[in-house]
């Protein structure tokens, strides 16, 4: 399955990285090693810093190396513009309009 991600890819986007299960932190760990190593790059996006994934997760010990790959390989950014667009809401459309033809 890596092999032929990284045959077919030159790069592999994956939005928000959540793990919750343990079986899925240990295969997410042997699988991106094998992605990597075939040379694909990989690109994440998280709302967590990795060392933080699967914190207080049911025998996280199987997911540290997993953590480690990413520290080891992955450039990391923190990208934070202040304000977190999935707690606004809409304004009522009359200051849409407003905010539209100023």
């Amino acid at each position: 399955m890596a092999q032929g991600a990284a045959a077919s890819s030159d790069l592999l986007c994956l939005d928000e990285l959540h793990v919750t299960d343990v079986a899925d932190a240990m295969l997410l760990s042997r699988l991106f090693e094998q992605i990597l190593a075939h040379g694909c790059m990989v690109c994440f996006t998280s709302n967590r810093p990795v060392r933080d994934l699967y914190r207080g997760g049911l025998s996280r010990k199987y997911f540290e190396p997993f953590i480690q790959l990413l520290d080891e390989r992955l450039l990391q950014l923190k990208v934070a513009g202040g304000r977190d667009y999935r707690t606004q809401h809409d304004a009522p459309p009359e200051q849409q309009q407003q905010k539209q033809h100023s």
